[in-house]
């Protein structure tokens, strides 16, 4: 996807795929990337409040190094059994 880089594992997509925005987003947001038909794409925001019961990857956005591009970083959360 030209504009887009992923360090870690990429989303499945492909070339055909059609992705929309589910919701505003900021830099440093935590997204996903989730198939909610057979060519599209939603990619929302995951709240803080999700993480603990979140299974799907995630996502942090970032501007690219490049103008115009965007970094989304692949994140693993683990969380303490407190």
């Amino acid at each position: 996807m030209k504009g887009y880089r992923f360090p870690g594992d990429p989303p499945q997509i492909e070339n055909e795929d059609i992705i929309e925005m589910g919701n505003e987003v900021a830099r440093y947001d935590m997204l996903t990337f989730e198939r909610v038909g057979p060519r599209n794409i939603i990619v929302r925001v995951v709240k803080t409040e999700e993480y603990v019961d979140f299974a799907e990857t995630l996502y942090q956005i970032n501007r690219g190094e490049q103008g115009g591009t965007f970094q989304f970083r692949q994140v693993r959360m683990r969380f303490w059994p407190w």
